[in-house]
């Protein structure tokens, strides 16, 4: 699936791990039965997926109906600074996963005819953290399995960083997200 970050520098990338995506699809599945107006969700899946980027993570949220091709997904991302501590890094992305489980779960509310993707990044501050959101209705899994048939595999789409210094920062990140789980926090 393309994903383009809010940075244009943001070039280099890894993924989110596949284990960490899948527990925050777990927890969508879980906790949003129900649109914010009281309506109960249509048969589907939630589906997340994200990258860690020199200076940015992006975490993409979405949800897909049975038989519908139309598909609303929310695109969080937000700055990180290698000299931060992994920990604070870890808790912006456990936050970036509230803002996109709100958004997500308003968006739901709306009927597809009046739902308007947005082409540009928003700026949305939550707990003192600015995050930076925008919208779109690309089928996910239809993507990934079109990508499968084509023999286009997630580890081909990986580029790894040729810094040194960039790439054991994403490393570190990416430890500290398996280390500790949202989830049971």
């Amino acid at each position: 699936m393309e994903i383009k970050s809010r940075l244009e520098s943001s070039t280099q990338w890894t993924q989110l791990p596949k284990d960490w995506c899948k527990e925050v699809e777990n927890l969508l599945t879980s906790q949003l039965k129900k649109t914010s107006n009281g309506k109960d969700l249509s048969p589907g899946s939630f589906h997340v997926l994200g990258r860690v980027f020199p200076q940015e993570i992006l975490l993409v949220m979405g949800r897909s109906e049975k038989s519908r091709l139309f598909q609303k997904n929310i695109f969080i991302s937000f700055d990180i600074e290698f000299e931060e501590a992994s920990d604070k890094t870890q808790e912006k992305l456990f936050k970036a996963v509230d803002v996109g489980a709100l958004l997500l779960e308003k968006a739901l509310s709306v009927r597809d005819k009046d739902f308007i993707p947005t082409l540009l990044w928003e700026e949305y501050e939550y707990e003192e953290i600015l995050f930076y959101n925008k919208w779109d209705t690309q089928n996910t899994m239809l993507e990934i399995e079109a990508n499968k048939i084509l023999g286009i595999s997630d580890e081909a789409l990986i580029n790894e960083t040729e810094d040194s210094e960039n790439t054991e920062s994403i490393e570190a990140i990416l430890k500290s997200l398996n280390k500790k789980n949202h989830l049971d926090s």
